[in-house]
């Protein structure tokens, strides 16, 4: 069974630990929502924000 995450261009981007966290999580495919409305979102495990 593949395991699979849905994420935001903004739980990723500037954080260049994200692939090995998923990794680690052992998610194996990633879907990157590409057209959204706007948010604001609680990303705790991002460096930055």
């Amino acid at each position: 069974m593949r395991a699979a995450a849905f994420l935001y261009p903004w739980d990723v981007a500037g954080d260049p630990q994200a692939p090995g966290r998923l990794a680690a999580l052992g998610i194996q495919q990633v879907t990157l929502a590409s057209a959204y409305h706007s948010t604001r979102a609680l990303t705790p495990r991002h460096p930055r924000h």
